[in-house]
């Protein structure tokens, strides 16, 4: 691929692309995408090369028939159209004509900014007068940033849109509560902590228990033993709460529930941030090769130990693979549970704590002379 211009803007946008890096870029969208035989034709890798009878790719869709079963491919034929205006209706004919004489099932034209209102009523009336065989689709700019989510490693190779694509998908409880500073009590957030259900509560609260309870490990006697068969300390509920009143009690200037508060919003949201999962499969795959390649290398040298010890690091790597998008669901679905039911709580207890401010208390808690304040 040519080097690419830099985005300086940083927003969602292809203009710094020249057309042969646009029409790569669908190529490999429609791939992440799960097209199949995705075929660029293109002549040569210049800008100002000329796409094969008017359609710059073609490939397929496969589709499973909801009743039998059956799997029903589709034929399509893609047309790339970089403007940085709208798309004029004269540059869609090409396409429109191989089609026609061709018949895939459908045309899909992906505009990198958007098609002219002359474009749409043009496709319009070719639809209505010629009533073709095959279906028209088009993507404009404000399609392409939809279908692009979930796949950063393909926005960031082309310098595409921001690096905070995220905040699309945060909970707006979770922007209310970094927009502002927030001091929650203890009491409130137990109050709404032990209403849900165990299991449920164990799943947010997770992160959280190891750093208030801080427990301790013994060393391993085998190497099949967890995490759990090592703890000398309770990790439980009970004794998080616990050790969540002790600690505040200890440091009366901290609020141990907004502390809680904030490592449960970001263990959570980063487990279940569906923006990066594809990064996150890519680094999980590239670190299983290289362990893999590490296995062959002391498999050679016999040396059966760390045959075994790297093996079930292996084994721990796949079973990661194999489970990391039911995880991601899983705490995403945790995520907005948390923002949704007990973060709007503590916002609520919040505000009637601040209704029923008693401003003796501020002079007691920070030693305020009544006389100097006045």
């Amino acid at each position: 691929m040519q080097q690419l211009e830099i985005n300086y803007e940083n927003k969602f946008s292809f203009d710094h692309l020249n057309s042969t890096q646009f029409e790569e870029f669908c190529f490999e969208l429609l791939e992440c995408l799960g097209f199949r035989n995705v075929n660029w034709r293109k002549g040569t890798g210049h800008a100002s090369s000329p796409s094969d009878q008017g359609r710059d790719i073609e490939c397929e869709r496969v589709l499973e028939d909801v009743v039998d079963g059956e799997l029903i491919i589709e034929k399509w034929f893609v047309e790339c159209k970089h403007y940085k205006t709208g798309v004029p209706p004269e540059k869609i004919q090409g396409v429109l004509s191989w089609a026609t004489s061709k018949r895939p099932d459908r045309v899909l034209i992906i505009a990198s900014n958007f098609l002219s209102n002359q474009c749409k009523n043009s496709l319009d009336d070719y639809v209505r007068e010629n009533r073709p065989p095959f279906k028209i689709k088009y993507w404009e700019k404000k399609d392409l940033e939809k279908v692009t989510q979930g796949h950063s490693l393909l926005l960031k190779k082309y310098n595409i849109g921001y690096d905070f694509s995220f905040i699309n998908i945060m909970h707006p409880n979770h922007l209310l509560y970094i927009k502002d500073l927030h001091i929650f009590k203890l009491d409130s957030f137990f109050k709404i902590m032990d209403n849900i259900e165990a299991t449920k509560r164990d799943k947010i609260l997770g992160y959280a228990y190891s750093s208030i309870i801080r427990p301790k490990f013994r060393k391993p006697t085998t190497m099949n033993e967890t995490f759990r068969n090592l703890l000398l300390d309770e990790v439980s509920y009970e004794n998080f709460k616990s050790k969540c009143y002790e600690t505040e009690k200890k440091n009366k200037n901290i609020s141990v529930a907004t502390y809680v508060t904030d490592i449960v919003l970001k263990t959570c949201f980063r487990l279940g941030d569906t923006t990066t999962l594809d990064q996150s499969i890519k680094n999980l795959e590239s670190l299983r090769e290289s362990i893999q390649n590490e296995l062959l290398k002391e498999k050679e040298s016999e040396n059966h130990y760390s045959v075994e010890v790297i093996e079930s690091t292996l084994e721990k790597i796949n079973r990661q693979l194999d489970n990391i998008q039911d995880q991601n669901e899983e705490y995403r679905s945790i995520y907005n549970f948390f923002c949704e039911y007990v973060l709007s709580f503590l916002f609520e207890e919040e505000m009637l704590e601040i209704i029923n401010f008693d401003p003796t208390k501020f002079k007691e808690l920070f030693n305020v002379d009544s006389k100097a304040s006045q």
